[in-house]
Parts: C-alpha cells; structure tokens; sequence
C-alpha cells in the first residue's frame, strides 16, 4: 500500500523518503533525505497530536460494557492515530 508513495524532502523539495519509513519518526528521531542528505523529521507537538485520538479511545472504553465495543473504539482509535501520523504531521527540517 504504501511501498511505492514517497514523501517531499522540506530542505530541496525531491522526494524524502517513503511513507513507511514516516511512521518510525518521532520527535527525538531524524532521518537524513534520500536525495539531499540533510536530516529531518517530525515537529515535537507530533506525539501530542497523534496520540489524542489514540488515548481518547482508551479513556472511552471506561464507559463501555461490551468488550466487542471496547476494542472497536481502541482500533478506531489507533486507525485515526496513524492516519493523523501519516497526513496531518508534516516533515520539517532538523
């Protein structure tokens, strides 16, 4: 799904890296542009932002019965965590 989409280097503008290698980013952790070299990576507020609707999804479950519930709520969760990941945070220089 994802093997073939790159995403753009902020530094020169060509492709970066690609989209799977995006998900192991995170706040304290850069990678260097395939084309140009320089480092990049996700802003601090990533976490936070990508998170909410993850933790949000567990604190719901505290009010729920089901445990058929309480998983569908846990991955709808995670499902909207990663996509957030993955087209809301934008790479930014390091």
């Amino acid at each position: 799904m994802f093997s073939n989409a790159k995403i753009k280097c902020p530094h020169c503008g060509n492709l970066a890296m690609p989209v799977s290698r995006k998900f192991s980013l995170g706040p304290a952790v850069a990678t260097k542009c395939d084309s140009c070299h320089e480092k990049i990576g996700v802003p601090y507020y990533s976490m936070l932002v990508a998170l909410s609707p993850f933790l949000l999804s567990i604190f719901l479950t505290l009010k729920l019965e089901s445990i058929l519930s309480m998983i569908t709520v846990v991955l709808l969760g995670f499902i909207a965590m990663t996509l957030i990941h993955l087209y809301v945070i934008p790479i930014v220089k390091k």
